[in-house]
């Protein structure tokens, strides 16, 4: 198995910025909160970005064309200001942001304009209107993705506006389809302007980040690798017939049985030096009994016992394993007749280092059930090794962080158990580190379920936070 911690990249010209123009960046002025009109207009734009309904059906234009008008009424040049994309619905933006006499590669800001789609009638106020209700604000997409694209843009505009000149290029990509099939994104833009990748190192504003607990934050997570998404397809196919003639071989009845071997098999847990590092930290505020199964698993990753404690914790339990569960399923074409297909969509979300084929003969295995097939579908995100934490990219983060919410929070990696845009540009070599900026409490994660949310207080603070961080990334300027 590929080690998932990734190899040593070269130390930029800008770790020795960092080690010797730490002092001149702090003289010049300190971080500071971003200032009303900043937050005002970060708020305006979230409003509007929630009301452009980006779902596959509707695509992303109307928000491409929405942010590159805020860009282009700041001051930005038209040729600074792209929206391209591979169909005339799912459209990108690329913004550069040029320094005079640039000192190093530029640095490149991730985002995504897509959402998952929200019914009104699921939930409690119209998902694509942005309301505040008790120190909250309520849209889809207010967490995922659309607060970071507001943070990032207003963040931009507000450093330039004041005249703040970066010492390297910065970048900005905000992708069009990172939540569905993802090729007309990050992916398209791999492929058709490689060039834009020609950076330094990538922040993606899509996951992890500050963490709330008792309303403050305490640590600032960064995810350096994430687990590789793959689908699979458990089908059973037969001639069915007449619903009066029960046969023993019911396509439904032997797809039902082999799902519930699935989900009765649990894998093995593979712990690598990311992974030990997370659940050293969470043995912390942990109750004790998962406390003492964290630090059991610890010394010996074969110990049942503290396996099935930690398995008990779904977030645990995802880091220390490969887990595959079923999400769909489809059967039978009339009521009076035996099913001819039954189909189940299984989704399995696989450690870095695990080759995503060695699970479907896993998976073949467990079934053990030659009338029922397992197939893969293609990869939609790359299997990728992780990214190694460089010391230059954690200062910054840390200044950038300790400016936001005091020198006790502490910057860590971490293993993301879910999928981004991350992913492309890790396979591609470029240094990535995944984050949200909006403080969030864990046991409040609605991305992609009912009434998404974010406190009012957390959207201000990330506001700021993302202006600190695009400051302390462009280096030591001039105003």
């Amino acid at each position: 198995m590929r080690s998932p911690i990734g190899r040593c990249g070269t130390f930029s010209l800008f770790a020795a910025i960092v080690a010797t123009g730490a002092s001149n960046l702090a003289a010049q002025a300190p971080p500071r909160a971003a200032d009303t009109a900043t937050v005002t207009a970060a708020r305006t734009l979230l409003a509007t970005l929630v009301a452009a309904r980006t779902t596959p059906e509707h695509g992303s234009v109307a928000a491409a064309h929405i942010v590159a008008e805020r860009f282009r009424a700041s001051g930005w040049p038209s040729a600074d200001v792209e929206i391209v994309g591979a169909t005339p619905t799912h459209q990108n933006v690329v913004v550069r942001w040029r320094a005079t006499a640039p000192t190093a590669k530029p640095v490149l800001f991730m985002s995504h304009l897509d959402v998952v789609d929200a019914k009104r009638e699921d939930w409690d106020s119209d998902p694509f209107v942005l309301r505040e209700k008790d120190g909250y604000l309520y849209g889809r997409g207010v967490l995922d993705d659309k607060a970071a694209v507001a943070g990032w843009t207003e963040g931009l505009i507000s450093l330039r506006r004041e005249g703040w000149h970066p010492s390297r290029d910065i970048m900005l990509v905000l992708s069009a389809d990172e939540e569905t099939a993802a090729n007309d994104g990050v992916n398209w833009l791999l492929r058709n302007r490689a060039p834009l990748f020609d950076v330094d190192f990538a922040i993606n504003s899509d996951a992890s980040g500050p963490q709330l607990q008792d309303g403050k934050v305490t640590e600032f997570s960064v995810d350096v690798a994430e687990k590789t998404t793959a689908v699979f397809d458990v089908s059973v196919v037969n001639p069915g017939g007449h619903s009066s003639r029960p046969r023993a071989d019911n396509a439904i009845y032997t797809l039902a049985r082999a799902l519930l071997r699935i989900e009765g098999f649990v894998f093995p847990v593979q712990l690598r030096e990311l992974q030990r590092a997370g659940l050293v930290r969470a043995a912390e505020s942990a109750p004790q009994v998962v406390a003492n199964a964290l630090r059991a698993i610890q010394r010996d990753p074969d110990d049942s016992a503290a396996g099935r404690v930690l398995a008990s914790v779904p977030h645990l339990n995802a880091i220390l394993r490969t887990t595959c569960v079923t999400t769909q399923l489809a059967a039978g074409h009339a009521p009076n007749a035996l099913p001819q297909r039954a189909v189940a969509t299984v989704n399995c979300r696989i450690l870095p280092g695990v080759a995503p084929e060695t699970v479907t003969v896993v998976l073949r295995g467990v079934v053990g059930d030659t009338s029922v097939h397992v197939t893969m579908r293609p990869l939609q995100f790359p299997a990728a090794p992780a990214t190694r934490m460089r010391d230059d990219v954690r200062a910054l983060l840390e200044r950038a962080v300790h400016a936001s919410w005091g020198a006790h929070v502490r910057v860590h990696p971490t293993l993301s158990l879910g999928a981004s845009d991350g992913s492309f540009t890790r396979a591609r070599g470029i240094p990535t580190y995944t984050i949200w900026f909006t403080p969030l409490d864990p046991a409040d994660m609605r991305a992609h379920g009912r009434d998404e949310r974010i406190l009012v207080k957390s959207f201000e603070e990330s506001v700021t936070f993302a202006r600190n961080v695009i400051r302390e990334a462009a280096g030591p300027g001039a105003r």
